[in-house]
C-alpha cells in the first residue's frame, strides 16, 4: 500500500463520484493553468517493448527489482547513485530511441522511483510522457484501448505525485481526480481486477490522505473507505487492509464517532498479519488513547503502551513514542 504514515497522530450508488464532484472546480482551474508540452507523435507501436512490459509486471510485486531492472542501459535506462549523496536520489539516461517506449520507460521510472522512496528526477520527461499518453487517449480509434487509458491514468496519478513532493497541492489533487475520471469513465466497475484493482487504492488513498491534513475527516473516510473497498479484491500489500482500517480508525475518533473508531482498530489489528511492524504499534497506540478518553482504568492503558514500547528496536521511535 502506498501509505507513508509513520506515527499515530492521536487524534448502490458510489460515494466517489460525490468526491469529484466537490472538487471539479477545483481540477478545471488546476486544468488552465497547466503548462503542457509540445505534442508528440501518437501512432500506436502494434507492441511495447516486451523488457518493459515485464518490468511493468514485476513493479506491482517486487519494486525494488523492478527498479534494478529498469536501471540496466540495455533495457530502457541507465540509472547511478550520485556520489556521495545518500538521499536516494537518482541521475537517468534514457537510451531507448522508440518513441512509445521511451515515454513508458519514463512513466515506469517515476513510478519506481516513488515505489523505492526516491525523489522524483525526471520530471520533465514524465509531463511529456503525460501528453503523449492524453494525446494517444484522446483519439478515437484508441478511445478504448485499456492499456492505453491505463497507462494515461498512471501517468496522470505519478504526476500528482511530482506536485505534491513539490508542495503544490492543488495541482496534486487535480492530477489524482484525473487518473480517477480515467479509471471510472473509461472502465466499467467488473474491469476493475488485477493491476487495476490495485491502482485504485493508491489513488483514493493518496485523496484521502489529502483531506486528512486539510483536516477534513468527512470526506477522508469516504476515500479510505473506497480505497478499502478495491484493497479487500486486490491488496496492495500484506498491510493495505490494516493501514486502511486503522486510517477509518483515526478519521472516526477525529470525527468523536468513538464507537466506530474502536471498530476499525479492532478490524485493523484483526487484519494484521504480524506484530514486527510499525503499523500494529500505531495502532495499538491509538486505541489505548481512545480507552483512555473512554475513561479505561488507566493502569491498562499504561500497560498497554509500555507494551509497545518493548516491541522497539529503533531509538528514535522509542523517544518519539515516549
Amino acid at each position: 500500500m502506498e501509505n507513508r504514515k509513520s506515527f499515530p497522530k492521536f487524534a448502490g450508488m458510489k460515494p466517489k463520484r460525490c468526491v469529484i464532484a466537490c472538487l471539479l472546480g477545483l481540477a478545471a482551474m488546476v486544468a488552465c493553468n497547466r503548462n503542457v508540452e509540445t505534442r508528440h507523435g501518437t501512432s500506436l507501436p502494434t507492441d511495447a517493448s516486451p523488457q518493459l512490459q515485464a518490468i511493468d509486471s514485476l513493479m506491482w510485486r517486487q519494486p525494488d527489482s523492478a527498479l534494478a531492472l529498469l536501471c540496466c542501459r540495455d533495457v530502457a535506462c541507465n540509472v547511478s547513485k550520485n556520489d556521495g549523496d545518500d538521499s536516494g536520489d537518482v541521475e537517468r539516461y534514457v537510451s531507448t530511441g522508440e518513441t512509445f517506449d521511451n515515454h513508458y520507460a519514463n512513466l515506469l521510472m517515476a513510478e519506481l522511483l516513488y515505489k523505492n522512496d526516491c525523489e522524483q528526477t525526471n520530471r520533465e520527461e514524465l509531463l511529456q510522457a503525460v501528453d503523449y499518453f492524453d494525446s494517444l487517449c484522446g483519439r478515437t480509434d484508441v478511445a478504448r484501448n485499456v492499456s492505453t487509458i491505463f497507462l494515461d491514468a498512471r501517468a496522470h496519478y505519478i504526476n500528482g505525485v511530482g506536485y505534491y513532493e513539490k508542495d503544490s497541492i492543488v495541482q496534486a489533487c487535480a492530477e489524482y481526480l484525473k487518473a480517477l475520471e480515467l479509471m471510472e469513465g473509461r472502465f466499467e466497475e467488473k474491469e476493475l481486477v488485477g493491476e487495476k484493482a490495485k491502482f485504485m487504492p493508491y489513488i483514493y488513498n493518496r485523496l484521502g490522505d489529502m483531506f486528512e491534513e486539510q483536516l477534513l475527516a468527512e470526506p477522508a473516510i469516504t476515500c479510505y473507505k473506497q480505497a478499502l473497498l478495491y484493497c479487500r479484491r486486490e491488496p496492495t500489500s500484506i498491510y493495505g487492509i490494516p493501514v486502511l482500517l486503522y486510517s477509518l480508525g483515526i478519521q472516526c475518533d477525529i470525527e468523536n464517532q468513538k464507537d466506530s473508531a474502536a471498530f476499525y482498530y479492532d478490524m485493523a489489528l484483526a487484519n494484521m498479519p504480524d506484530n514486527k511492524n510499525i503499523h500494529y504499534r500505531d495502532i495499538i497506540t491509538a486505541k489505548s488513547v481512545l480507552r483512555y478518553d473512554l475513561g479505561f482504568c488507566l493502569d491498562s492503558v499504561i500497560k498497554d503502551l509500555a507494551y509497545v514500547i518493548s516491541l522497539i528496536t529503533d531509538d528514535y521511535e522509542r523517544t518519539h513514542r515516549f
